[in-house]
């Protein structure tokens, strides 16, 4: 493989699979760089595609679409573009040419400067650079002089505490792509273990997660994501072996502030976690509490097989199909079977119940006594888990037992305080009992931990909402407009908040056009029935509701939508009936008629106060 070169601004480190400019540090699949290092060492030369193919994969049967993806790969990583190209010239037929002559400044080996080079920025690559010269020297001497060179160059101005931290998708190192399971799931761990410091705001997976593999500058992540500081590093895995290089970036300034290295054992994978949280929490000054000390203590020796197969059911569950989470279950299961005594995986598969029994995919009878199962496992198992605890709120919401549910939240939220989920839950719940204003604080908190979750922002629209807060309500929905455009999601929920307002006709248009996106789904045609009634237009209202009848005969129609239609066409007698319905199948969309402003035409029917009553809730 050729030696350290530069492209353009890139200098290149085929040793590491990497490019450096300006500090930053991109790595490359092993296969990519081959092919730039070829290149390289026929600078100005046409090199052929079958002769790069023999010299890259000569032991491999490979096409030419392989080759093209590595090309691909360059041209995105150097922003390269191919009809003016500055760096890869395509040749028509014949193969490649790398343009600029690629210069090497540094005759001497990386060895031998890797501790004098870059060390008063304290680059990613450096540190890189030495946890790949650790290998097969003296370990802790290497390290201790790593450690000193680091402190001693450290920006002076930079160690003012900081209250908030976004965790950047850890990247791949193995070199292979089947790992990128493994690399998010150590991302994951990293967040929640971050999340149990109280006084310090960590930003969620979700929002996160969108930076995965991008080129954006980190001081514009950091503005979006409204943090102080960013984290970003590494993960390798070799056989049982895991090593995380972590690095810290002030958000504001850029300048990098911490880098270390931190190796463990698969069994001793948490602690690691624990360890890095803690000594984030050292260099960025964040005061832990007794009761951070005791969160980030908790760490469990883990099976390397369960922690495999739980990691793989968590990147599955977090694709958010049906498909997928299906195949979350399975994992689940093999993680289970692999050591019963881990409370995880039984709380992660009863969240992958929780999530199909939501969507209609399973009846709430056939999963609520899994769901129950599972929870009870998993606190059981863990007290001190915070998600064993969320998840059992659901299975006490789903008992409509709300007393225990509020407890449940509250304990995962004391448990792991910046858990966003918890406070989402927490706040749909609240709205429930008629507690907007803690309903509110809540979702608000969830919005702060994760704001770049579209779904979230709707779900703060739809706590403003039911709370009758409906200017508020309008606020995260003109976000979502900008960023998402019109989607059916959006118009539907712009369509619910204009019948607060009792804005029937604009209702109306943003129902019309969601029926016209997604012609089959019940809720659209109940919510234009319920507008048309609402407004006088009866005719109209029959014809819709007609149409959701006839939907009957194809899929499931929640009695729920039928009640809500039979409320706008001014029929209080249908739409109890089908409330009654509602109530006897303890659907889970059943606690929300305490709040919806939808149903108020009939607050003042005794039957409406009896059903609250009879499902223990609290009356209007």
């Amino acid at each position: 493989m050729a030696g350290t070169f530069m492209v353009g601004e890139w200098t290149v480190l085929p040793e590491l699979n990497s490019l450096e400019r300006n500090g930053r540090t991109v790595h490359l699949e092993p296969k990519v760089m081959q092919v730039l290092s070829f290149l390289a060492q026929h600078q100005g030369e046409l090199v052929s595609k079958e002769r790069l193919i023999q010299a890259v994969w000569a032991d491999t049967f490979v096409t030419d679409d392989v080759l093209t993806r590595c090309i691909s790969e360059l041209r995105k990583t150097l922003n390269d573009d191919p009809k003016k190209p500055k760096f890869i010239a395509t040749i028509p037929k014949s193969g490649y040419r790398l343009i600029p002559a690629p210069e090497n400044p540094r005759k001497k080996s990386l060895k031998g400067i890797a501790l004098r080079w870059r060390w008063p920025i304290c680059g990613f690559a450096g540190v890189l650079a030495l946890t790949t010269l650790f290998v097969g020297l003296d370990f802790h001497g290497a390290r201790g002089q790593f450690v000193k060179l680091l402190r001693a160059n450290r920006p002076t101005g930079e160690t003012s505490v900081v209250h908030s931290i976004a965790v950047l998708p850890l990247e791949n190192l193995s070199g292979d792509p089947s790992q990128e399971y493994f690399a998010d799931g150590m991302t994951d761990e990293l967040i929640t273990t971050l999340t149990k410091i109280g006084s310090l705001r960590v930003i969620s997976r979700t929002s996160v997660m969108q930076y995965k593999r991008t080129r954006k500058p980190l001081p514009e992540i950091a503005r979006a994501l409204n943090v102080d500081l960013i984290m970003e590093g590494a993960v390798a895995r070799s056989g049982n072996q895991v090593r995380i290089t972590a690095q810290l970036i002030d958000g504001r300034s850029d300048v990098h502030r911490w880098a270390q290295d931190f190796d463990r054992d698969l069994h001793n994978v948490l602690e690691l976690q624990s360890d890095i949280a803690q000594s984030i929490a050292r260099e960025i000054r964040v005061e832990l509490t007794k009761e951070d000390g005791v969160r980030l203590a908790s760490r469990p020796t883990v099976n390397p097989a369960a922690q495999d197969a739980y990691l793989k059911g968590r990147y599955l569950w977090n694709r958010k199909t049906g498909q997928s989470i299906d195949q979350s279950i399975r994992f689940y299961r093999q993680a289970i079977a692999a050591d019963a005594n881990w409370a995880a995986p039984w709380a992660a598969m009863a969240d992958s119940y929780i999530i199909q029994e939501s969507e209609g995919r399973i009846p709430t009878q056939q999963a609520g006594p899994t769901i129950a199962a599972a929870a009870n496992k998993a606190v059981e198992l863990d007290p001190n888990l915070a998600d064993a605890h969320l998840v059992m709120g659901q299975v006490k919401e789903m008992q409509w037992n709300w007393i225990d549910a509020e407890r449940e939240y509250r304990r995962a939220i004391e448990l792991n305080p910046g858990l966003a989920r918890a406070h989402h839950w927490f706040s749909l719940l609240l709205v429930e009992l008629n507690r907007p204003t803690e309903a509110i604080s809540e979702i608000d908190r969830a919005v702060e931990l994760e704001p770049l979750s579209a779904s979230l922002y709707l779900v703060q629209s739809k706590i403003y909402y039911m709370a009758r807060q409906y200017e508020r309500a309008w606020q995260p929905l003109r976000m979502l407009k900008e960023t998402e455009g019109n989607s059916a999601a959006v118009r539907e929920f712009s369509g619910i908040v204009f019948l607060g307002q009792q804005m029937y006709a604009e209702a109306t248009t943003e129902f019309l056009a969601c029926t016209k996106a997604e012609p089959n789904e019940p809720e659209h045609l109940a919510l234009l029935t319920y507008a048309y009634g609402r407004r006088g237009d009866h005719t109209k209202a029959l014809h819709a509701y007609t149409k959701l009848q006839q939907l009957k005969n194809t899929r499931l129609v929640a009695p729920w939508w039928l009640a809500v239609a039979w409320v706008g066409m001014g029929n209080n007698d249908k739409a109890i009936e089908f409330l009654t319905a509602t109530y006897r199948m303890r659907s889970s969309a059943f606690p929300t008629m305490q709040a919806d402003p939808l149903l108020d035409p009939l607050r003042s029917d005794p039957r409406f106060q009896a059903l609250l009553r009879q499902a223990s809730m609290p009356s209007s």
